[in-house]
């Protein structure tokens, strides 16, 4: 009867942490299947340094398009690398470690991937290329695309140029319902200032 209530304690406490894993990975963009196999968590600046000896393994990156372009072979982005949140989304333009060059297997359409779009790309490390590649600051880590996902755009809806304060057409109003009056009215003397039909 012991080891039953042990047993049952420890799967109580294990299905918090399960829960949590499986958040956390069923956020991502990226393929479960790829996700396995990929490297995570280790920063730009240290794959660079370790090229070599990571070719061939694949990484989860991301960040913000600088430029799209297409060749024989099939496309190429030029992507500002950036930190990626939880769900693999790009974030923090200005923590940026450098820059990527991801090879695309098919035509990446320039109006698409147009430069500002963030992207998240599983792709297998190639090495590392100089500034003779056009783009390429100073060392760039060169990926062959694996998964590429486009982030949708997000646009900015302003507000309503007039709050609860204020009318469509300009006039002033209060929110609360006046029952004797039909009109709210700005008077100078006073925006509460009421004209009562007696």
């Amino acid at each position: 009867m012991l080891k039953k209530e042990v047993a049952m304690t420890t799967i109580l406490k294990m299905v918090p942490i399960c829960a949590l894993l499986l958040f956390f990975t069923g956020c991502s963009v990226i393929s479960p299947g790829i996700r396995r196999d990929a490297i995570s968590g280790v920063p730009l600046h240290l794959i660079l340094e370790r090229a070599t000896a990571m070719k061939g393994k694949t990484v989860i990156l991301g960040g913000i398009v600088i430029k799209a372009r297409n060749g024989q072979q099939g496309g190429t982005l030029l992507i500002l690398q950036t930190p990626l949140s939880y769900a693999d989304e790009p974030i923090e333009k200005d923590r940026s470690e450098g820059r990527l060059i991801v090879r695309v297997r098919k035509y990446v359409d320039p109006e698409v991937y147009s430069a500002g779009r963030r992207v998240t790309v599983a792709g297998v490390i190639l090495g590392r290329v100089g500034t003779e590649e056009p783009g390429c600051l100073s060392q760039c880590l060169e990926l062959e695309e694996r998964e590429l996902y486009l982030w949708p755009e997000y646009r900015y809806i302003p507000p309503p140029l007039y709050g609860p304060y204020y009318l469509p057409d300009g006039r002033f109003g209060d929110p609360y319902y006046d029952p004797f009056y039909p009109h709210w009215y700005h008077r100078y003397d006073s925006p509460y200032w009421r004209d009562y039909p007696w």
